[in-house]
């Protein structure tokens, strides 16, 4: 049950922090890293969920 909670605050934090970055425009995230992340953060997130279903 951690385990998944783990992996929810992962997939939030790959999800808020380069669209954060990209309102503040501090951090040079290129269009592709971010669209790298999100894509990432939805296969991790898919992954954790087969796996709660499958228990």
């Amino acid at each position: 049950m951690s385990n998944m909670w783990l992996s929810l605050v992962f997939v939030a934090l790959a999800l808020i922090l380069p669209m954060r970055s990209l309102m503040v425009r501090r951090v040079p995230f290129s269009k592709w890293a971010v669209m790298a992340l999100i894509w990432g953060a939805i296969f991790i997130a898919t992954i954790f969920l087969i796996g709660l279903f499958a228990e």
